[in-house]
């Protein structure tokens, strides 16, 4: 087993790479593969050593992966987020709807009580 303290490697950014030991250059490309800044120095260690060039390799497939799952579940919320804004104005829709018919039904209420306080008036009127 190896223990390598990542944070305790910029020190090697001073020394050349060919000077690194194999722990020092696997310790270079696990620390800073990644970084953009690194890339040459990363690019010399990995043309140096085979095995960390099949490493990259597989890291940057990984990535790929990664990527495209990333892309995916991208898509997925996409379609996930028009299908609920299609039932939520479906829903709104029915709501204003049943606001609408609610209305009419008590403009109607209002007009039969009107009416029917008029058929007692006149059977009032009709009576005396």
């Amino acid at each position: 087993m190896v223990i390598i303290e990542l944070d305790k490697i910029n020190k090697l950014l001073k020394k050349s790479v060919e000077k690194f030991t194999s722990f020092e250059k696997w310790s270079m490309f696990f620390r800073f593969a990644q970084e953009p800044v690194q890339r040459n120095r990363i690019n010399d260690i990995i043309t140096g050593k085979k095995e960390i060039g099949m490493a990259a390799a597989l890291l940057q497939e990984i990535s790929k992966d990664e990527n495209e799952r990333a892309r995916l579940r991208s898509r997925r919320m996409y379609e996930m987020d028009q299908v609920s804004n299609i039932l939520t104005a479906e829903e709104r829709g029915e709501i204003r709807e049943r606001e609408k018919w609610q209305g009419v039904i008590a403009d109607y209420k209002v007009e039969i009580a009107d009416k029917d306080a008029e058929i007692a008036r006149l059977k009032a009127e009709l009576s005396r």
